[in-house]
């Protein structure tokens, strides 16, 4: 028996003009729930941070809690885009291994 993909959604945005010009927060959010019905996938949860630089992710507490959720339950964490996930290199990579030592994906859907 397979089992079913479980997915933690993250979203953010870091300006209120980015919120208007760029892809927004329900859109993010939409792109999320689109991926997990094609992919017949159980969505967690989506965090979110709104206002928020990705340059530090310890300031971002939707983020923290998207992470811990998607390592503790082994979930593919899902994101519009790397630039959502992470602004630096080192912590792209830092949070990404993080979800690949327990068995979870980092999923980029742009």
């Amino acid at each position: 028996m397979e089992k079913q993909l479980k997915v933690v959604g993250y979203v953010r945005v870091s300006s209120q003009i980015q919120a208007k010009e760029g892809i927004s927060l329900d859109a993010q959010k939409a792109k999320i729930e689109q991926y997990c019905q094609l992919n017949d996938a159980k969505l967690l949860k989506i965090y979110s941070d709104e206002g928020i630089s990705g340059a530090k992710a310890k300031n971002r507490k939707g983020f923290q809690a998207a992470i811990k959720l998607a390592i503790d339950k082994k979930a593919a964490f899902v994101v519009w885009d790397l630039s959502r996930f992470s602004r630096s290199t080192q912590e792209a990579l830092k949070y990404s291994d993080l979800l690949s030592k327990v068995g979870a994906d980092l999923v980029l859907l742009k």
